[in-house]
């Protein structure tokens, strides 16, 4: 796995090669910079690629994903209107951990169950992204919160999503 300077420095030199690109999707990227790369996890909590923020003023106009090994993976605009930075998202990871904190402050628990801390995953196939809280109880792993800007669902912990139902 490489480490987070390496991965910052990759995703410059690809961000550099596209801030004159003639593509609208790409517009926000001019005068942008590479954020602090988020190490995006699978659902057991291994470490599985990177995901480096684009940053214009205070919006992510963008990303790059990065493999374990450095890889370009794939890389993409997050604005929903290229020539509107403010549709653009204030965080890479969709939201904040203050965010994920206060939507799982509002979820009942049973009582003696604990939630622990968000990890930022990806929830099946890469891309997927969403914060995961695992909740203990009785000694034990219970159930996996998954947590974003668009809502909040749960599972037993360790059950993999099944997308032969998708």
């Amino acid at each position: 796995m490489i480490d987070a300077v390496t991965a910052l420095k990759i995703a410059r030199k690809q961000a550099d090669g596209l801030r004159h690109s003639e593509d609208s999707l790409f517009t926000l990227w001019e005068q942008a910079i590479c954020g602090a790369p988020v190490l995006v996890h699978d659902v057991y909590g291994r470490p599985s690629y990177w995901l480096v923020p684009v940053v214009k003023e205070s919006y992510v106009v963008g990303f790059v994903r990065l493999t374990d090994a450095g890889d370009v993976m794939d890389l993409g605009s997050f604005c929903r209107d290229p020539r509107n930075i403010h549709t653009c998202p204030e965080h890479v990871t969709g939201i904040s951990m203050e965010n994920v904190r206060q939507k799982m402050n509002a979820v009942t628990l049973e009582p003696g169950e604990v939630a622990g801390m968000p990890l930022f995953v990806h929830d099946g196939p890469v891309g997927r992204e969403t914060w995961r809280v695992e909740t203990v109880l009785n000694g034990a792993a219970h159930r996996w919160f998954f947590i974003s800007s668009g809502g909040i669902y749960e599972r037993p912990a360790g059950s993999i999503l099944d997308e032969s139902s998708e």
